[in-house]
């Protein structure tokens, strides 16, 4: 699989979901042909979060990343 083909897949499922969702979930909700190890995860979001305003909650372990709830869908801005 390939590596933007995953940060499409992770940011389909942060914007569906809507809420904060640790590392481990969100590798849960990959189909099982793409999931990946849990730090090739963190990663991406990492990287998401350069181009995306992902949102990450550090205040308790394991963190929890999120799409901003009044930011519009990136896919279709609404």
């Amino acid at each position: 699989m390939s590596d933007t083909r995953r940060l499409f897949l992770i940011l389909s499922i942060l914007v569906r979901y809507r809420r904060p969702m640790t590392v481990q979930e969100i590798r849960l909700r990959l189909p099982k042909n793409d999931r990946v190890h849990v730090r090739s995860v963190q990663r991406d979001l990492v990287v998401l979060k350069r181009w995306m305003k992902l949102v990450v909650d550090r205040s308790e372990k394991p963190y929890r990343w999120s799409f901003p709830d009044k930011s519009p869908c990136p896919c279709c801005w609404k």
